[in-house]
């Protein structure tokens, strides 16, 4: 029997996606450079599989040419990390997680399988963690099985989450700053800096975490017991206590009856040995090859698993974005012009994301073979993705789009204000000039007896104006136009900048 512990994680390497689709071949040049750059250092990798790097060789004329592979022209995975048998790290992180957990031996046999650890590193800043844990005779003890599977399962997430913060924080974190040194490689791959901060105050992360010193964000460590031909005596048992939790009794019946039928629901997974092919054995050297998926089942878990965590990240950051765009309006120290313009792009770049990821997710579909498509749909509905994920990212879509509306409504405003602000300073500019021009042309007939026509004991406005100071007139015309500033922005002022 095999624990198979699958670790979807939060990273922080993400796709410009409309420059992708819209420059295809500049983006297959920038993963060939970068994997001719790298070809000589591996990270400490066995391998590195450049998922994205088209092989010219293999080109055809036809986009569904066969059903039996998955015909996606761009993998959902960019890249494949192949670790080292021998890498010492990983195999003290595996014994201290065995130790930490060892209770009367129960640990005693179980056994890392060095060759099946794998990372796939997705876009939307999702990296999944696999691995295989063999269980050597576990069950032939005379340990209660409930009590045996409940700490395997402690120990499988305990495993899961301290291996995948040594491999991020120890090489794919390097690895991905040092892919950012490839020429043209700002033009599609941005490194989303996730807020920590925002994520420690809302107890996704421990309280110790810090910007220098973080702890990445491990979304959950799925389960999977895969079943071999010698594990066929306390199977029944064993598969009602692995999946008593699935909340579906008939699901459970379904899985005793029917020996080649596999288990895929939340977290406690189940295959068989009959339901999934192991991996590929390799004819010369017998070697099996871990990089590949099992089966249909397989590979449908595996991408519902990338979507659902994408997702999940998605909502985490629309939440963030909204709240700082409510935010900003409340706080009467941050409404500035800058800060309404950093908003706007921010709400903008989330509104980008979450279309191309809902686009991908739903043009995904037609490049699956019919039976993965099946599966996904099938796990997909296990799960209630649409009720609990994708219907909440729709609706704080369209709190963003309105948000948008109202601060570009807010701006239009703002902008109104200072046009109604110029407009009334050249209005009062040309006040104070026709006061000039009236005191000029009182001085004017004031000397030429021939002008001054006008009655002695009439009141002469405009010979009572010429015999005033110019200062006097310039502070009439100073002191009007503050006079009439000052009372179009009180009423102004409640409608435009609340």
């Amino acid at each position: 029997m095999i624990l198979h512990l699958m670790v979807p994680f939060r990273t922080h390497l993400k796709l410009y996606d409309e420059e992708v689709i819209y420059n295809p071949e500049q983006y297959n040049t920038f993963w060939s450079e970068a994997k001719s750059n790298f070809q000589n250092n591996n990270f400490g990798f066995e391998k590195i599989i450049w998922s994205h790097v088209l092989n010219q060789n293999k080109k055809t004329r036809s986009r569904f040419r066969t059903v039996d592979h998955n015909s996606l022209l761009r993998p959902l995975e960019l890249l494949k990390f192949i670790f080292q048998e021998n890498d010492a790290e990983i195999k003290e992180v595996f014994n201290r997680s065995k130790n930490k957990l060892q209770n009367d031996g129960i640990l005693s046999n179980v056994e890392l399988v060095p060759e099946s650890v794998v990372l796939r590193l997705f876009n939307n800043c999702v990296g999944i963690l696999e691995l295989d844990v063999k269980l050597n005779d576990f069950f032939n003890n005379n340990n209660n099985i409930e009590t045996s599977l409940s700490y395997l399962q402690e120990f499988g997430v305990s495993l899961g989450e301290n291996l995948a913060q040594l491999i991020y924080k120890t090489k794919i974190e390097y690895f991905l700053k040092e892919l950012l040194t490839i020429p043209n490689s700002s033009q599609f791959i941005v490194y989303s800096l996730f807020n920590y901060e925002i994520a420690k105050s809302n107890k996704i992360l421990v309280p110790e975490s810090t910007n220098e010193n973080y702890e990445i964000v491990v979304n959950w460590v799925t389960r999977s017991l895969l079943f071999e031909q010698e594990d066929k005596e306390c199977s029944p048992e064993i598969i009602k206590h692995w999946l008593k939790d699935s909340g579906a009794p008939e699901l459970i019946k379904s899985v005793l009856e029917h020996p080649n039928e596999c288990a895929y629901r939340w977290l406690n997974y189940l295959f068989r040995e009959s339901s999934y092919k192991r991996a590929k054995i390799e004819e010369k050297t017998e070697n099996i090859d871990y990089t590949v998926p099992f089966c249909d089942e397989w590979e449908a878990m595996l991408i519902s698993q990338y979507y659902y965590c994408a997702f999940e990240i998605l909502n985490d950051s629309l939440d963030t974005t909204l709240s700082a765009a409510f935010l900003n309006y409340r706080v009467k120290k941050l409404k500035n012009r800058l800060n309404l313009k950093k908003i706007n792009r921010k709400l903008e770049r989330e509104i980008i994301d979450a279309h191309e990821i809902l686009i991908e997710y739903q043009n995904n579909f037609a490049y699956y073979k019919r039976s993965v498509a099946s599966y996904i749909k099938e796990i997909m509905d296990g799960w209630d993705f649409n009720n609990s994920i994708l219907n909440q990212v729709k609706n704080k879509i369209e709190l963003c789009e309105q948000r948008m509306g109202v601060l570009h409504q807010k701006t239009s405003e703002r902008s109104a204000l200072y046009t109604d602000l110029l407009l009334l300073s050249i209005a009062v500019i040309s006040v104070i000039a026709f006061m000039f021009q009236v005191i000029e042309f009182g001085r004017n007939i004031s000397h030429n007896a021939d002008l001054a026509v006008y009655e002695s004991n009439s009141f002469n406005l405009v010979k009572v104006l010429s015999e005033r100071p110019t200062d006097f007139a310039i502070s009439i015309g100073l002191g009007l136009m503050m006079i009439i500033f000052i009372v179009y922005y009180i009423f102004r002022r409640g409608k435009v900048l609340d």
